[in-house]
């Protein structure tokens, strides 16, 4: 059994779709999950040696695709003013904004006391 592919942090529609491309192709696949504490390791695993080049190379060009398809829809969101930014992350929630910059300030102004001496 050979190791085609990992599912830590991989978004179901991508691990959903892989699974589908595999058996499209009718490529004998098992999946491992993380296990109850996650320790394990989430992954697709190919059985035989023939049919695990066969995925790689499967994998690679829908990895591809994939990668040009979110590269236009990021450049639309763009052209369309509906990529996230900083500000319009602001506009949306101010309360957790202002909360997430005022911990990370108080972090690094700890982690940065004992170097500058401040009392």
């Amino acid at each position: 059994m050979a190791l085609l592919f990992r599912l830590r942090g991989v978004p179901d529609d991508e691990a959903h779709e892989i699974r589908t491309l595999l058996s499209e192709h009718n490529i004998a696949f098992r999946e491992t999950s993380a296990g109850f504490l996650g320790l394990g390791s989430a992954a697709i695993w190919v059985d035989e040696p023939q049919a695990h080049r066969q995925a790689q190379q499967l994998l690679i060009d829908y990895q591809q695709q994939r990668q040009i398809k979110a590269r236009a829809q990021y450049e639309a969101d763009k052209q369309a003013g509906e990529q996230e930014t900083l500000t319009s992350s602001f506009k949306q929630n101010p309360v957790q904004f202002v909360i997430y910059f005022l911990i990370t300030a108080a972090i690094i102004y700890f982690a940065t006391k004992p170097f500058f001496g401040l009392s």
